[in-house]
């Protein structure tokens, strides 16, 4: 096993005290205050409290004790009473916090030993989110004292949630793959680490299987061995006992890595992620059969690096991929631009696109649209395009990958978007991280945890952070039973080190049911451009309803005549998407036309064959 510099740092302090002769004794409590989040009324949290003696002689603590008005909403699990540490030593403190009401609740941890400093204080706080109107809310930090972090959450069959990421357990300095079932409050029902000694390892994304256990993939790396196989994928039972570890890769040179893993529907799976060449990375697919021997694998790219980010079937039964490129390299292309690749069943490949500008531009995940086309998001930093830093970009194809529209989103500074999905009002929801606040301590930019809210094309309707006064981000989200978001990420600002960041808001972004109870609708009847246009054979026109209200769409040709009647019924107010299906019209200029009772508004599109 390794000396962490840390412990070398220590051991050199510790030896500077002693031959000093000053033996006044010290105590170090971390993290000085304990946030536990917002958390379900009657529903617990648990965090750990850690003691270090960093004296020079024997700490001895002789009570632990929680006080203050609201000392009844915190209690230490299994308190020791006294303890004895020596030289260096620590304990963990467990500590639960249960809020019996929506609200604000704050107490503090009193220590008492033979420390110079005696008494010790550490502050405990959390909050209480209302469950009278039956909406589950919550704000989860999950983690340790080491780094801790989520690559991925899904909804489970009974309501709760499976969480694949990595953690680095307390003395370890290599990271674990882990795994964490949570209920439906977000409370741990069990976790489960995976990894092998002297490496490190982190799960990337987690499926359900159809015997009620889990796959997880990810990757684990040795810091002075190369040409290992670097993909690491775990199957489990419903509790998460091993079933299964298999490692995988084509590398001589660097780690290979999974990004995602899909199920492909005839009992085998599908990873996705890159593998490393001597110069560049490829975009790297293989395909497992149900006990993870590989069917088959692929490579994807040109000259430059690739990766893939996001995999989905596609409804011919083939698959859609998405990451990014650097092989565009030429003319307007920037260093790297989004990478859109069909490929059939067998992994062959039909069409490759990419997008991007002047900069770089890197795609982070995609959804297939309600139309046919596909939907991506990541981050661009092309001028050209409107970005100022990075900017979260979200690109809009149709089903041949042709660009129909994009949007950028973001602050002043650097942000980036991680996952994006559909929402069942007909728009889209982008998570990520966008950089707010200055940390003048550090001459840095601190990241909160960012979600932007938009319709069906592309208009932001709402955005929020969410976050302390380090850095959060993102990177999962799925839309859950309820209605509501499940949003995993990290934190760095309530230990020392960064935690699993676990997040469970409404529709509108909130963690109050009072506040989810309100509807967003448009504020006004809007007929928007069609896309693409000029368009061949098909098009999309969006329009917007403010009320419930008659609507007729027709379109009309250069000469005034009616060629299609494409809606003529009442609708309820919100946004509208309908399809133009030109095959039987020759080439030229049309007009489309939205009426309501006192509203009307018309705009023209090209039809080039």
């Amino acid at each position: 096993m390794k000396v962490s510099t840390k412990c070398v740092l220590f051991c050199l302090c510790l030896a500077t005290i002693m031959s000093s002769g000053v033996f006044s004794q010290t105590i170090n409590i971390t993290p000085q205050t304990l946030y536990f989040g917002k958390i379900p009324e009657g529903k617990q949290a648990v965090r750990d409290l850690l003691i270090y003696n960093i004296g020079a002689q024997s700490l001895n603590i002789t009570n632990f004790r929680v006080e203050g008005i609201d000392a009844s909403r915190f209690k230490i699990v299994s308190n020791p009473g006294s303890v004895s540490l020596g030289i260096a030593q620590k304990i963990v403190l467990p500590i639960e916090f249960i809020p019996g009401s929506e609200g604000n609740f704050s107490a503090k941890i009193r220590i008492e030993s033979n420390a110079s400093t005696s008494p010790d204080f550490a502050g405990l706080t959390g909050e209480g989110t209302d469950l009278a109107q039956g909406f589950i809310a919550f704000e989860r930090i999950i983690g340790g004292p080491n780094n801790d972090g989520a690559g991925s959450v899904k909804e489970t069959a009974d309501g709760g949630y499976i969480l694949a990421g990595s953690t680095t357990r307390l003395d370890q300095e290599y990271s674990d793959a882990t795994l964490i079932k949570l209920d439906a409050y977000g409370q741990i029902v069990w976790s489960q680490w995976y990894g092998e000694e002297e490496w490190s390892e982190g799960f990337a994304e987690v499926v359900s299987v159809s015997d009620g256990g889990y796959i997880a993939v990810g990757s684990h790396s040795h810091t002075e061995q190369r040409g290992e196989p670097n993909i690491y994928a775990v199957k489990t039972d419903a509790s998460g006992n091993l079933v299964w570890k298999k490692s995988y890769g084509k590398s001589e040179y660097k780690p290979d890595a999974a990004a995602d893993i899909i199920s492909a529907g005839d009992g085998g799976y599908l990873i996705a992620g890159y593998t490393q060449t001597q110069e560049n990375k490829d975009a790297y697919l293989l395909k497992i059969d149900s006990n993870g021997s590989v069917l088959w694998e692929k490579t994807y790219g040109g000259s430059g690096g690739e990766d893939i980010r996001k995999i989905k079937p596609s409804a011919d039964g083939g698959y859609v991929f998405v990451g990014s490129t650097s092989s565009f390299y030429t003319g307007a292309a920037g260093d790297f631009d989004f990478y859109l690749v069909k490929i059939d069943a067998s992994g062959n490949l039909i069409w490759e696109k990419h997008y991007g500008g002047t900069d770089w531009d890197r795609a982070a995940s995609f959804i297939i649209t309600n139309d046919g086309g596909y939907l991506m998001v990541g981050y661009t930093a092309s001028p050209e395009f409107g970005a100022v830093a990075r900017e979260v970009y979200m690109v809009k194809v149709d089903a041949d990958g042709n660009k129909q529209w994009q949007k950028l989103y973001g602050w002043e500074h650097k942000d980036e978007s991680a996952d994006v999905i559909a929402t069942d009002d007909g728009g889209y929801l982008i998570v990520g991280r966008s950089e707010r606040l200055y940390d003048a301590k550090f001459d840095k930019w601190r990241s909160d945890l960012y979600v932007i809210k938009t319709d069906i094309i592309g208009n932001e309707v709402w955005s929020q952070t969410y976050g302390g006064f380090h850095d959060e981000g993102a990177s999962c989200v799925r839309q859950v039973s309820d209605g509501g978001y499940i949003i995993s990420g990290y934190t760095g600002s309530y230990s020392k080190d960064s935690d699993i960041y676990l997040l469970k808001i409404g529709r509108f972004g909130g963690f109050s049911s009072v506040f989810e109870t309100r509807e967003i609708l448009p504020v006004k009847i809007r007929l928007e451009q069609n896309y693409p246009n000029p368009f061949n054979n098909s098009t999309i026109i969006p329009y917007q309803l403010s009320q419930k209200t008659n609507v007729q769409i027709t379109i009309y040709n250069i000469h005034g005549q009616i060629v299609r009647t494409q809606v003529n019924e009442p609708q309820q107010a919100g946004s509208y998407i309908i399809k133009f299906q030109a095959d039987d019209l020759p080439s030229g200029l049309y007009f489309y036309q939205l009426k309501t009772n006192g509203f009307s508004e018309t705009k023209r599109m090209l039809l080039l064959k």
